[in-house]
């Protein structure tokens, strides 16, 4: 009889539960090159740099193992450049700087990066007494450090699976919408081998020309959940997002976002109730 009334009990019903995730990232970022029919490439190398990302999630569990998440995130993608241009020096162009005894002139030239064009403004310094050729090509090597940010929306399924009272893990994939919302660049040094060019100051003038202003990227993810409570956990999350798009559009080369990062977070159940 007991085991007949054991069979013959309802199964305990389960109650959709929503969550919040506050939490903050690194990640490492770089871009996914596709050099055009033309070979045509971006100035100069580039290479991958580490960028914070914040933001607020919130999820619902539909059944005991799958959910929904979504939520907001400040995210960037941050990389490094060593790029160069080869400048037409004018001395008719030049004027004369008495207090620093040098002969200064202009040259403004489009760069192209995986963001897109750059308009740059070059200010060359050319030391008093040691003359350069009239229409010389003068080359520039220069460091730059870029940066793009978004507001990112994304859109995953959720799978976990408990282990034990404390541990929760679960496994991601989804979509995300990103919204450029700032863009930076800035140009750490500069230089040239012709020893009458005192100083050379590079920067640009303005955004990227042809920069993607919505982007979709896909991403996977892995998590850990340690239960502290019936209500808050602690969460782990390795991250790998991959974009779908190229972000500089109409150019003869495709630049995609990839980025890889670790998550530390705080997950408020809004419910424990099964």
């Amino acid at each position: 009889p007991g085991a007949q009334a054991q069979k013959d009990k309802p199964k305990a019903k389960y109650h959709k539960q929503g969550y919040v995730i506050l939490h903050t990232g690194l990640f490492l970022t770089t871009l996914k090159l596709r050099t055009g029919a033309a070979g045509q490439s971006p100035n100069g190398q580039e290479r991958g740099a580490l960028s914070w990302q914040h933001g607020l999630g919130a999820g619902l569990t539909l059944n005991k193992h799958w959910g929904l998440e979504t939520g907001l995130q400040f995210s960037a993608h941050h990389i490094r450049a060593t790029r160069e241009s080869l400048l037409t020096f004018k001395t008719n162009e030049e004027r004369f700087d008495p207090l620093h005894q040098v002969y200064t002139g202009t040259v403004k030239q489009e760069l192209q990066t995986s963001f897109g064009e750059v308009e740059m403004r070059y200010d060359i310094n050319r030391i008093a007494g040691q003359p350069v050729l009239d229409q010389a090509e003068v080359k520039v090597d220069f460091e730059t450090d870029e940066r793009i940010h978004y507001l990112r929306v994304p859109l995953t399924l959720d799978y976990r699976r408990q282990i034990g009272r404390k541990l929760v893990w679960s496994a991601q994939a989804g979509t995300a919408v990103n919204i450029l919302t700032g863009y930076r660049f800035v140009v750490a040094q500069s230089n040239t081998p012709l020893p009458a060019i005192r100083s050379i100051d590079a920067r640009n003038l303005n955004q990227a020309r042809g920069l993607t202003n919505v982007l979709v990227d896909a991403q996977i993810g892995l998590s850990g959940k340690l239960n502290l409570n019936p209500h808050w956990q602690l969460l782990l999350r390795l991250e790998g997002r991959h974009g779908l798009q190229s972000m500089y559009q109409n150019a003869g080369f495709k630049s995609y976002p990839v980025a890889i990062g670790l998550n530390l977070g705080l997950n408020w159940q809004l419910s424990n109730d099964e």
